[in-house]
């Protein structure tokens, strides 16, 4: 999964809220995520398909009427979900909370910074779920710390990274299909990152 390179910035988000049919997006209820407030059939069916021509760049894409449109929406949704953020204050009084619970002393202010720091770059529904299950299953008699939480969320970060590249690969070879008339060309002349022909 380390080949996943493609992350979502602060300003890929900005830049979501311009771009036709996403403000109903960005207004979504941050705890269900965006990528929940659309159609669930339209969704699986889009990221099916991103992943199988992800894997298989030379597939011929299927040719129907608002399937780009469809992409984008998907794809934009996707990256609202990727940096959507937990409050750092948030972080804090959950382990503020475990210490209490076990009885134990509060972290520093400084290790409460960092850990804070460190929790608040991941994507906040998977915080929230990382949250939930180290309340549930850590058992270890002290305050966990970020690897402690990243352990049950790891695969579901790895696969949200695999998304957002096979989305994003997707969306660009469509847009390359559109300007070319249709025309499909070969897996090794196309750039995945750039959406040309090489």
């Amino acid at each position: 999964m380390g080949n996943w390179e493609l992350m979502v910035t602060d300003r890929d988000a900005s830049n979501i809220e311009s771009e036709p049919g996403s403000s109903e997006l960005v207004v979504a209820d941050k705890k269900k995520g965006a990528l929940a407030h659309l159609d669930q059939d339209m969704v699986g069916k889009i990221l099916g398909l991103a992943e199988r021509a992800y894997a298989n760049a030379g597939m011929v894409l299927p040719v129907e009427t608002g399937l780009r449109e469809q992409v984008a929406t998907v794809h934009q949704a996707a990256k609202i979900d990727m940096a959507a953020r937990t409050d750092q204050e948030e972080i804090k009084d959950f382990l503020r909370l475990i210490a209490e619970r076990r009885g134990l002393p509060a972290p520093s202010a400084k290790a409460l910074e960092l850990d804070a720091a460190v929790m608040s770059a991941w994507p906040a529904d998977l915080y929230r779920k990382a949250e939930f299950l180290v309340w549930e299953r850590f058992s270890e008699q002290r305050v966990p710390n970020p690897p402690d939480f990243r352990l049950f969320i790891a695969e579901d970060l790895a696969e949200r990274q695999k998304q957002i590249a096979a989305l994003h690969t997707l969306e660009k070879r469509l847009e390359t299909l559109d300007r070319n008339g249709g025309q499909q060309f070969p897996a090794d002349t196309f750039n995945g990152g750039t959406g040309e022909c090489l």
